[in-house]
């Protein structure tokens, strides 16, 4: 292997967050998700093993939150996501999130009644609608969880 041959290497493992090989060819997974594969050239070197703390996926976003929908107050009659905007903010994209509501900050639609909570996510491209519900008298700091695997 020459000068060059392991300075090209070495770019590749600052730019990557994943290589996937066999005997002439190598995949490389970029951060961004997107993926080269590479034969390598004559004279060939072998590649005894490379090792990761998680598996090799060109889905890197796949499991992670992104919100539908948040509503207060939908059993008293409150407008449906009504609260979206917040809760986007508090757990898009991430893989789990601990959501606090609290009628402070998100206000009150519907005065003079007990309010629950509803928040309707994805996770990535899964087409499935997840929900998490807090029940009346959910805005005085009642917390949800939403996850993706």
């Amino acid at each position: 292997m020459n000068k060059t041959s392991i300075i090209i290497i070495i770019f590749m493992f600052f730019l990557c967050s994943k290589f996937a090989f066999a005997q002439d060819k190598m995949v490389i997974i970029f951060n961004d998700g997107k993926s080269q594969k590479v034969t390598l050239s004559k004279p060939a070197y072998t590649i005894k093993s490379i090792h990761f703390n998680s598996d090799i996926s060109t889905k890197k976003s796949s499991s992670l939150i992104g919100i539908i929908a948040g509503t207060y107050g939908k059993n008293c009659g409150a407008t449906y996501g009504n609260t979206t905007e917040h809760l986007a903010q508090d757990c898009n994209g991430k893989k789990h999130c601990v959501y606090v509501i609290d009628s402070k900050i998100i206000g009150d639609p519907v005065l003079g009644c007990s309010k629950d909570y509803i928040a309707e996510w994805r996770c990535g491209n899964d087409q499935d609608v997840r929900t998490a519900i807090a029940t009346p008298e959910a805005g005085i700091r009642k917390q949800i969880t939403l996850i993706c695997p």
